[in-house]
């Protein structure tokens, strides 16, 4: 018995590692993750940020060029007044003149105004591009430190597998017969799925899962072997009287299995009184009879 509870607690300890190396595993990953996420961040807004300053350098190039039209065209009027022999003639030239002096005086505010606009967004380059920088020197540091890190818990896992096979082989090697029992006497599980492969030749455990109630027979097939229990161990076995015993057995028995074993989810309360327990057997065995 001594080796077999070394034994048991050795898989337990193995079992422990595993999980730990895969939530350092899964913690690293996340962490890659989010730091990729910043990285695409940064490249997001340093494209915005050229874009930006694509469209104001369009603007200032558009803005020359409708002053460079408005300047050729009051060139032209000027050469024209030159030829002008009326007063009235004149008179409007110059009309034409001052009108498009005041359209130019407005093209030079908007060519200022472009030129302010690209000035600032190439201030704004510089940080998005110091931005951008620095997020892939994180995400290059973090992806060198998972060069070995992340290769050594993944080697760590492997090797605790590896040794948790040879453990299993020699627990089944140690008992000729062996009952899983998974002890709920500290709070229940949420979850039973870590114990589905531990050694056993028949399972016993608590009905209750989560905020679940689950059949013996449910049980039995989640483990792929017989079933012992059925039986609330602070229920009707601890404190009911004759009738609500046998209702506990057969309502055990109507969920059962056909490899059953009646029993209690776990260790008895010691005040149990034994003609409760003398009742569930007797009326078992009638049952099934």
């Amino acid at each position: 018995m001594k080796k077999q509870m070394e034994l048991l607690f050795r898989l337990q300890s193995i079992d422990s590692n595993i999980k730990r190396s895969e939530t350092l595993q899964r913690q690293f990953e996340a962490e890659v993750k989010k730091l990729q996420e910043e990285l695409d961040t940064e490249v997001q807004k340093s494209a915005a940020v050229k874009e930006e300053v694509d469209e104001q350098m369009k603007k200032h190039r558009e803005a020359e060029a409708a002053l460079k039209v408005l300047e050729d065209k009051k060139s032209k009027v000027q050469d024209k007044m030159m030829a002008i022999k009326t007063n009235k003639e004149y008179s409007a030239a110059q009309h034409e003149v001052a009108s498009i002096d005041q359209a130019i005086g407005k093209q030079e505010e908007q060519i200022i105004m472009a030129m302010d606009a690209v000035e600032n967004t190439k201030e704004l380059i510089s940080g998005a591009e110091e931005s951008l920088k620095q997020a892939q020197q994180r995400f290059d540091a973090k992806k060198q430190q998972a060069a070995t890190e992340l290769s050594d818990y993944l080697a760590d896992i492997e090797k605790q597998k590896q040794e948790r096979e040879t453990l299993m082989q020699e627990i089944k090697q140690t008992s000729r017969f062996n009952i899983l029992h998974i002890c709920d006497y500290h709070g229940g599980y949420s979850d039973l799925s870590p114990f589905l492969d531990y050694p056993g030749d028949v399972v016993n455990c608590s009905l209750s899962v989560g905020d679940k109630t689950l059949s013996p027979q449910a049980l039995s097939e989640m483990f792929g072997r017989p079933f012992m229990g059925g039986l609330e161990r602070k229920g009707a076995l601890a404190n009911g009287d004759p009738q609500e015993i046998q209702v506990a057995v057969e309502t055990a028995f109507s969920a059962a299995p056909s490899q059953f074993i009646l029993g209690a989810d776990c260790t008895v309360p010691g005040e149990t009184p034994w003609e409760n327990l003398r009742i569930a057997v007797d009326y078992a065995h009638k049952t099934v009879d």
